[in-house]
């Protein structure tokens, strides 16, 4: 039977170790837990940025400044 995980190996100042292990306590998670959470949460930011940066050049191309244009384009 392989393996469903891989393990991964971190080095955390003191500060952040006890960090890590106080919010996991305190939400009830494993360390291991909290940081999965913490990748997740950090792939939605990158890529709710990266389709900003796509809404931005396309309003640029078509001209849309204000909540207006969107509804006068949107119809």
């Amino acid at each position: 039977m392989s393996r469903t995980t891989e393990v991964l190996s971190i080095s955390l100042s003191p500060k952040e170790f006890n960090l890590i292990s106080k919010l996991a306590q305190k939400e009830g998670r494993s360390r291991s837990q909290l940081i999965r959470e913490a990748l997740r949460q950090y792939q939605i930011s990158c890529d709710w940025h990266y389709l900003q940066g796509i809404g931005e050049r396309v309003a640029i191309r078509l001209g849309i400044e204000t909540e207006e244009d969107v509804e006068r384009i949107a119809g």
